[in-house]
């Protein structure tokens, strides 16, 4: 299973979308708030996924490139 997505994130949220390539199944949502514990937390749920790929737009601060690059 891969995943591909994407944030956009904001000083009170982040939003996302992805595709999971092995099912199909397309997410939308918001992550609230945007903090380093709850993306961290809402991150979790790919520990263990082999290819995981976000791209992120708009970070005003380093709360999400600093917690993506933990997933590694």
């Amino acid at each position: 299973m891969a995943i591909a997505g994407a944030f956009d994130i904001h000083r009170r949220q982040i939003t996302f979308d992805f595709l999971d390539t092995g099912t199909g199944q397309v997410q939308r949502g918001r992550i609230t708030p945007a903090t380093r514990m709850v993306l961290r937390d809402w991150l979790g749920q790919f520990a263990g996924t082999e290819d995981v790929t976000f791209a992120v737009e708009g970070c005003p601060r380093p709360v999400g490139a600093e917690n993506l690059c933990h997933l590694a």
